[in-house]
């Protein structure tokens, strides 16, 4: 918490950009930001700065169009344009299934839109083209809309990856569209302490 220093002790979120800047999430400490060829550290300000006091940044995306995403773990979903103006989604805004509190766990995307996983509330997914959310169908298994989406990556193909609590998921596009559950076993020998959940891939 010193001058120069990241202001919180426990990082939950990183995320590089384009223009290579690095953005890190903390729990109780907001957004920091790192521009590494200047060798700077500041601390994102935004008009909700007090309102992340005190919770956990899960997740950073800055997208095609330049907007800055930011999920927490319990104030939703915040997006902040280059102009500084910032907006704040809940599951009063957003179609969030079967769930009262949107906890967003990952965020990626492509020219085409974002993609939110959420904990409990299914995939979200913004589309430039008509600047709306909706929440995507999964035919294969329809109930994921209840799971918890512990992580997303989007492959060099276009294919969405989407890892949950106790399965894997592949969305295939632009060619079918469909979603395919692959389940991990017997692909991967898994301690039955830890289960199926999927915390992280890449590429």
């Amino acid at each position: 918490n010193s001058q120069g220093s990241i202001n919180s002790n426990v990082i939950s979120a990183l995320y590089q950009d384009e223009g290579g800047v690095i953005w890190i999430g903390t729990e109780g400490g907001g957004v920091n930001k790192w521009r590494p060829a200047a060798l700077s550290l500041a601390t994102e300000s935004a008009p909700v700065e007090d309102l992340w006091s005190g919770h956990r940044i899960s997740a950073i995306f800055r997208d095609a169009q330049d907007t800055l995403w930011v999920g927490s773990e319990n104030l939703g979903l915040f997006a902040t344009q280059l102009d500084g103006l910032q907006e704040q989604y809940d599951c009063q805004s957003l179609p969030c299934g079967n769930v009262e509190q949107l906890e967003v766990t990952a965020i990626t995307g492509n020219r085409d839109g974002v993609w939110f996983g959420t904990d409990g509330g299914g995939l979200l997914k913004f589309t430039f083209a008509t600047q709306t959310f909706s929440l995507e169908a999964l035919p294969v298994l329809p109930e994921l809309a209840q799971w918890a989406v512990t992580s997303l990556h989007l492959a060099m193909d276009g294919t969405l990856w989407i890892g949950t609590e106790n399965s894997l998921i592949v969305k295939h596009e632009p060619k079918t569209g469909a979603f395919v559950l692959i389940p991990l076993t017997p692909l991967l020998e898994l301690d039955a302490e830890f289960g199926n959940e999927v915390q992280c891939m890449h590429q």
